[in-house]
């Protein structure tokens, strides 16, 4: 079958530069199967919907986010079915759909929802729908209709040993596009915590951490360079620093020219670690700080403290090349005014070299979420584009906390202009590049309609 699968553009006209891992695994695995597969970005591939009419898939897959992200996913989903046919199947996967597949697959325009790690799940759904089989029933993972009904089977275990995946098909997008501003590799799935507002919190421990193995990571580096000289490396797990054996034998492998951004715990944060960063250009570590409330760290589950947070980033400051980033959710259930300020203080304490204030967003799935619902302070969205307004305008914190969404937007905003500054003097222009955005909704709008008129020509 051909097989088109499409990242959704992510509100802005040029997007986000982080390659769709995702679909670039889905994409390997379909295509080992001897399936002809076709990856388009909408942050970077303009015209994609015509480029979809030349490809002629005969199924689209489209993954999801929670966000504003949703609404593109709506308009692409739409236009397959005005483009290629309402027989066309489109299938929703991603973390969005996985946790609300019944009410993704409310919508006339999506035929079916891959619940969770979608390889395998979708590879099934591909073969079973191109030799007619059936068996759409038997396989797990898999949420669909059957006579205007939503049916939902069994879920699919999750993968144990992740090094059975193909290596990352680069030569399935424009690497070249992604690769001028980082590279972004992801070592591992889940994370072994669980936090109170992030969905990780309510899975199983089957699902919370998995990694490759450091010598399969080594090999897909060791691919890149091929293709790039790059050398701004990202790894964009949950939580990479868990094991520091298992980085090390990562770090050995790499050379001194590289700049590293990682993403960790201060708990996981000694001296020994720190050396063994020492010799590379440059390294951010990025902590979730969360709070500068004790209550709120034990609300949010973090199993951290607050001199546990002053301790890692001296620490860090002992290094030259350590660059720090903090992050903090602002406007949580029951925080209070007071709270919000002991975070603020605390930020400026500890002086990370990144401010990142993040307003809370309940998102599905998480115990925060449940707990804000039942109390009256969120009202879920009952559609799709309704959810992709959540990150704007997710609790009225004005009404129920005692708290201006004003207030807190304010303190986001300063924070990304100390941000600005902090790049400037940084020297890190790629970081400039990537943080400035063209965002613009009416050029969006225009853009999608000079598409529409080419693709109806």
């Amino acid at each position: 079958m051909r097989i088109l699968l499409v990242q959704p553009n992510t509100s802005t006209l040029r997007g986000t530069l982080c390659p769709p891992i995702g679909l670039m695994y889905v994409g390997a695995v379909a295509r080992e199967a001897g399936h002809e597969v076709k990856i388009l970005d909408r942050n970077i591939d303009y015209f994609s919907l015509t480029k979809m009419k030349r490809f002629k898939p005969d199924i689209v897959g489209i993954t999801s986010m929670t966000g504003p992200m949703l609404l593109d996913a709506v308009h692409v989903s739409r236009k397959t079915k005005e483009i290629l046919g309402k027989d066309t199947p489109v299938v929703w996967g991603g973390v969005h759909a996985s946790i609300l597949p019944g009410e993704t697959l409310q919508n006339d325009y999506i035929d079916y929802v891959v619940v969770g790690e979608g390889e395998y799940t979708f590879l099934q759904l591909v073969e079973a729908l191109d030799n007619g089989s059936g068996e759409i029933g038997t396989i797990h993972g898999l949420a669909f209709k059957e006579s205007g009904k939503v049916k939902i089977n069994e879920p699919r275990p999750v993968l144990k040993n992740l090094d059975v995946l193909p290596y990352l098909p680069w030569d399935l997008v424009n690497a070249e596009k992604y690769f001028d501003i980082e590279i972004v590799l992801v070592s591992s799935r889940g994370c072994p915590f669980s936090c109170s507002f992030c969905l990780s919190g309510r899975k199983g421990p089957e699902h919370r951490y998995r990694s490759f193995s450091a010598e399969r990571v080594v090999e897909e580096i060791k691919r890149i360079e091929k293709l790039t000289r790059n050398r701004h490396l990202k790894f964009h797990d949950d939580f990479f620093t868990s094991n520091h054996e298992y980085c090390k034998k990562i770090f050995e492998n790499l050379s001194s020219e590289y700049s590293l951004l990682l993403y960790t715990r201060v708990t996981f944060i000694d001296d020994k670690f720190l050396e063994m960063l020492g010799g590379f250009k440059r390294v951010w570590l990025s902590f979730g700080v969360e709070s500068g409330s004790e209550r709120m760290l034990r609300k949010y589950n973090k199993k951290i403290t607050i001199q546990q947070i002053r301790d890692a980033f001296a620490l860090c400051r002992k290094q030259k090349n350590i660059r720090t980033k903090a992050s903090v959710i602002l406007g949580a259930p029951t925080e209070t005014r007071e709270e919000i300020d002991m975070t603020l203080n605390l930020m400026k304490e500890i002086n990370p070299t990144r401010h990142t204030y993040c307003v809370y967003t309940p998102y599905p799935g998480s115990e925060l979420y449940d707990e804000a619902v039942q109390s009256n302070l969120f009202h879920p969205p009952e559609t799709i584009e309704g959810w992709a307004d959540v990150t704007m305008h997710g609790i009225d914190s004005s009404r129920t906390l005692g708290i201006d969404q004003k207030f807190l937007r304010n303190i986001d905003n300063r924070g990304w202009l100390v941000n600005l500054n902090n790049i400037i003097q940084e020297g890190e222009w790629y970081k400039l590049v990537q943080r400035i955005k063209d965002y613009d909704p009416f050029l969006i709008k225009v853009f999608n309609k000079i598409e529409e008129m080419l693709v109806y020509r």
